[in-house]
């Protein structure tokens, strides 16, 4: 830092000595964010969720962070507890995919990424094209819900009581994060009560499906005619 300073001499001899301080310039530097945890090995917790339950982020640097993404979707709503916390909120559309944070000094980006736990709402089919509780075999299907992008493994149909047992379909598509059409399975049984299973990647290699305690909203069931 660099003080300036003016002298002003009233006189050769005996004359008042005045100092006045005109100002001081310097410099002071912000450390950019850092999107991680010391106490955890994730940077944060839980490692996954469904959309709109909330997260906690760790690490350093978050005052005044301006924006949170996740999976590249920006998160509307988050709170900066402190300088090494943020409480955010999974956002609609968000696909997993690491969690970004950017303040004025910077951005950090997670060195791994916060998984979406799928979630079904509701479907439309052929035969019920307005509430989709009723299907056939064969029957044209879109699956609508949440954290659907990633999905590989097989849709099981789940039977009810009185047509115990399960089919898979491996044959869909993945429209949207939103998003999934395919044709209910040849061969299926009658009955009421089914269910849906859809399984994407998580955490560590392994898989989470639509079925995950994490979702507060029951699975919606089906008929099959």
């Amino acid at each position: 830092m660099r003080l300036v300073q003016r002298i002003v001499l009233s006189g050769l001899i005996g004359g008042a000595l005045s100092i006045a301080t005109l100002g001081c310039s310097g410099h002071h530097s912000t450390p950019p964010p850092v999107v991680s945890s010391s106490s955890s090995p994730l940077p944060f917790s839980p490692a996954q969720e469904p959309i709109g339950n909330s997260l906690l982020v760790y690490g350093s640097g978050f005052a005044g962070t301006t924006s949170v993404t996740n999976g590249g979707v920006t998160v509307g709503a988050f709170t900066v507890v402190n300088d090494g916390r943020i409480e955010a909120f999974v956002p609609a559309n968000a696909i997993t995919g690491p969690i970004v944070v950017t303040t004025p000094a910077g951005i950090s980006t997670s060195s791994t990424s916060f998984y979406i736990v799928p979630t079904i709402d509701s479907f439309t089919s052929s035969t019920d094209p307005a509430a989709g509780k009723t299907m056939h075999s064969g029957d044209t299907v879109t699956i609508t819900g949440s954290g659907f992008v990633g999905a590989t493994a097989p849709l099981i149909f789940y039977g009810p009581a009185s047509s115990p047992g399960s089919i898979s379909q491996p044959n869909y598509t993945v429209v949207s994060a939103n998003r999934i059409t395919t044709t209910v399975p040849a061969g299926i049984p009658p009955g009421s009560g089914y269910l849906l299973t859809l399984t994407v990647p998580g955490p560590d290699g392994g898989s989470i499906n639509n079925n995950s305690p994490d979702n507060i909203l029951p699975n919606p069931s089906f008929t099959i005619l």
